[in-house]
């Protein structure tokens, strides 16, 4: 409680400081008049500002990590660091200070302002050159035109195409609190960071949906050695019990759903004031599933030995069960279509929950008149032991993308199709990583790196479609 009363105190002080600093820029000869003697007297409350800041946020964290305190607490210091960073940003504009000079920040516009050893840490890419491929491959412009306000009062802001790119990856990577955006990237204004991180996700949305929403045609080359891949996994894996024979072994994907959760949508009223009326709960109930006990959406993926996904489709409410996207999708149609009069036609294989169609596969189900056979059962555990890679690939994209599994981030009526995009193009970067770096699935698949079965494609292959305009 000490430490609030020191921090209500900073707050007290730079708004005297505040009305000082606007008195002297307002005054009669206006902000010509303001004095050597004055602008030293701005830097030192400047510098108290910063101290305060600064033991605002240890104060934040150690009440964040301490489980006895109250949560009214931790929003108690959050709102005072609030107040005095606006206290402090107001007051600079005053006097044509820029907050970049209020908190001695050093800004960053490209891939050259960052260490190397802190490039994976940041923005989960390995190193520069992979970033400055992803700016080649998906084209990101030199120069993004960001536009701000409503008309016919827009103002517009060159970004510079790396930060657009880094900014993106950033967000994306964690839910960051956009406080630590501004030392990061050396920017005061944690309003832009955001209008920036939006406004890339929706950019790469935009032009590279396609690479897996509609790509599976790009695919089609590659399923004879997908299918020789989980064909010898398989044999491993049952110990040489099941036998497959060479170029027909029929099974080159596999199939299944990710869940996201979000935060509860259309909770409280419609509109401010005493005995509002509140949201349809029908809106609640249409994305609540009793079984996780969650609000949120899910996403459908086909995903092959190599540990990319080949064809996505989504979100649709987790109030769903995993037949409703398949029956939308019409992935079995799109696999049909793809490979209609091929002397062999590739399958997926998915849980116990699909059934069996002309290009889908699950468990053999026995019961007390037919039981299973010991080959069946033996096909089935084999089957789940390969199957189990596209968890791991679920695993890996919310670890990696963790922006996507911090359901408080995730609001779906706060952004129009935010939550959408946001998955989609974090599975695009999915793709683009698994292309430059590989993953435990392509290793899983491919024991023996030196005579690979079924690799990833290089980013330049995959992307050579194109972006849509």
């Amino acid at each position: 409680m000490a430490m609030l009363a020191v921090l209500t105190q900073a707050v007290g002080v730079l708004k005297l400081k505040e009305k000082s600093a606007k008195e002297c820029s307002y005054g009669k000869r206006g902000t010509e008049a303001l004095t050597q003697a004055n602008k030293a007297a701005f830097a030192e409350n400047m510098a108290l500002a910063n101290e305060s800041l600064r033991r605002s946020r240890d104060v934040a964290s150690r009440l964040a990590l301490t489980p006895a305190r109250r949560a009214w607490r931790r929003s108690r210091v959050k709102r005072l660091q609030a107040l005095a960073y606006t206290a402090v940003l107001e007051a600079a504009e005053a006097i044509e200070v820029t907050p970049e000079q209020v908190f001695n920040l050093q800004r960053k516009n490209g891939f050259a302002d960052f260490a190397e050893q802190n490039i994976k840490a940041s923005f989960r890419f390995h190193t520069k050159e992979q970033l400055q491929e992803l700016m080649d491959r998906f084209q990101i412009p030199a120069e993004y035109v960001l536009e701000e306000g409503q008309a016919p009062n827009i103002r517009k802001r060159k970004v510079p195409g790396e930060l657009f790119l880094l900014v993106g990856l950033w967000r994306l990577h964690y839910g960051n609190n956009l406080w630590d955006g501004r030392e990061l990237f050396g920017i005061a204004d944690t309003t832009f960071l955001n209008k920036v991180s939006n406004k890339f996700i929706d950019w790469m949305y935009q032009h590279w949906r396609h690479l897996v929403l509609d790509h599976l045609a790009f695919w089609k080359p590659y399923f004879p050695s997908f299918a020789e891949a989980i064909r010898q996994k398989m044999h491993v894996k049952s110990d040489n019990q099941l036998h497959y024979a060479r170029g027909q072994f029929e099974i080159a994907a596999f199939i299944d759903n990710s869940m996201a959760p979000t935060c509860r949508p259309g909770g409280g009223p419609v509109a401010p004031g005493p005995n509002a009326r509140r949201h349809d709960p029908l809106i609640q109930q249409a994305f609540y599933t009793g079984w996780k006990k969650v609000h949120g959406v899910k996403m459908q993926t086909v995903d092959g030995p190599n540990g990319m996904t080949l064809d996505a489709f989504g979100p649709v409410s987790v109030r769903r069960n995993d037949l409703y996207p398949l029956a939308q999708s019409d992935i079995n149609g799109k696999f049909a279509r793809l490979q209609a009069g091929n002397p062999i036609e590739f399958k997926m294989y998915g849980d116990s929950i699909y059934p069996i169609l002309s290009h889908l596969r699950s468990r053999y189900v026995g019961n007390a008149n037919h039981p299973l056979t010991r080959a069946e059962n033996v096909e089935n555990e084999t089957f789940s032991a390969c199957r189990e890679t596209i968890e791991w690939n679920y695993g890996r994209f919310k670890s990696r993308w963790a922006y996507l599994d911090y359901k408080k981030k995730l609001k779906l009526r706060a952004r129009k199709f935010g939550v959408r995009n946001a998955i989609v193009v974090a599975l695009i970067l999915e793709n683009a990583y698994t292309c430059l770096n590989h993953n435990e699935t392509t290793h899983y698949f491919n024991p023996d790196l030196e005579n690979p079965i079924c690799l990833p494609p290089t980013l330049a292959e995959w992307t050579a479609v194109g972006p849509r305009p």
